[in-house]
């Protein structure tokens, strides 16, 4: 069965690997994962650990089935014990691409080079008119003054910042997907 045969729609989850289950990051992934399932929506990560591991956690505790997609590149690691389905791809690029297909919507956590990959991979089919009107909710303090940062430097397009939805926290990036959920596809 695929994605789009469920009838779900599925939100991406990007963040970064190396956050432990102490860190408040952490924490909040988790508080996603849980109110994405409660609130009717997919969980689909990365599938490894950090960020992808926390929002596939609070995906599985709250009754979902979380996709993990993976790498055949880092054949050294295995998807966390939450992913209730892992789709393995053979490159970096081809694993971006299959989380941007499957997701209705994304949320980006802090993370690192990877991260910034996967957002600027975003900011790239958004500018070519490719997302559909995909909603990109990026979640945390630090994003706000990034694009901000981005457009002084004429890295991104004034009003470029319009193009992304910024939230404080998992209950705020809940709330503006149930608002556009008619619009998601």
């Amino acid at each position: 069965m695929t994605e789009a045969e469920t009838g779900r729609q599925w939100v991406a989850v990007f963040g970064g690997s190396e956050f432990l289950p102490e860190n408040p990051q952490y924490q909040e992934a988790y508080r996603i994962g849980k109110l994405l399932v409660k609130g009717g929506y997919g969980v689909c990560t990365g599938g490894y650990g950090g960020i992808m591991e926390a929002a596939s956690r609070g995906g599985r505790e709250a009754g979902g089935n979380p996709i993990g997609v993976t790498c055949g590149a880092f054949s050294n690691l295995s998807p966390n014990r939450w992913v209730s389905r892992e789709i393995r791809e053979k490159t970096l690029m081809d694993r971006t691409q299959r989380l941007i297909d499957i997701g209705s919507a994304f949320i980006i956590f802090p993370g690192k080079a990877g991260t910034l990959a996967e957002l600027a991979f975003l900011w790239a089919l958004e500018r070519a008119g490719l997302l559909s009107g995909k909603p990109k909710i990026l979640l945390g303090g630090i994003w706000r003054d990034l694009v901000a940062s981005l457009v002084r430097a004429a890295f991104l397009e004034e009003g470029s910042e319009r193009e992304f939805i910024f939230a404080g926290n998992a209950q705020e990036a809940i709330s503006a997907l149930d608002r556009l959920s008619t619009d998601l596809s």
